[in-house]
């Protein structure tokens, strides 16, 4: 028999944007997820801002979980124009301090 699919175990980190998918995969019943907690959307226009929610968020999502999913767009999602090498996946880096490290990385097909 196989091991069914559950992430009750996982705080997901989210872009807003990705509200609706998510809301739709959980309202479907796939993602059980302990709690999801977003970002505003749109704010890869505010660098700075996405920065400072990101780690609030992944903080948040710490207090009620060892095991935490982080849910972003692409490399385009984050650019910082006073440090281009900053990137998305180095902000995660510096918050996993404490968890247990799974870290994969699936490319949307909208998000570059």
């Amino acid at each position: 028999m196989a091991k069914e699919l559950s992430f009750k175990d996982y705080a997901i980190v989210s872009c807003g944007t990705l509200a609706p998918e998510l809301n739709y995969l959980r309202k479907q019943g796939f993602l059980d997820a302990k709690k999801i907690v977003y970002t505003k959307p749109g704010r890869h226009e505010i660098p700075k801002e996405l920065e400072s929610q990101l780690i609030e968020k992944i903080n948040a999502a710490k207090e009620l979980s060892k095991r935490i999913m982080i849910v972003y767009g692409g490399k385009f999602c984050y650019v910082n124009a006073d440090n281009p090498y900053r990137t998305m996946d180095t902000m995660i880096q510096e918050q996993e301090e404490g968890l247990r490290q799974q870290r994969k990385r699936y490319r949307a097909f909208d998000c570059r």
